[in-house]
């Protein structure tokens, strides 16, 4: 979430370069991710560039389930 969208689909490229086009990636475990980062949120009500890009990697997530 600090560096976004972005960042994480390079670092995922990077990943299947080093482990092979094999790699299945599930969406699930980015929803697991997601659940886990909601207590670091701030929680005064205002929103925030994390919480943007947490609603944008949770609708890419969902977007994918098969």
């Amino acid at each position: 979430m600090s560096f976004g969208l972005d960042a994480a689909e390079a670092f995922l490229d990077a990943y299947r370069t080093v482990v092979g086009a094999s790699y299945l990636h599930n969406p699930y475990w980015d929803l697991r991710v997601a659940v886990d980062f909601l207590p670091d949120l701030p929680s005064d009500g205002r929103p925030s560039e994390e919480l943007e890009r947490l609603d944008d990697f949770i609708a890419g997530s969902v977007a994918t389930l098969r």
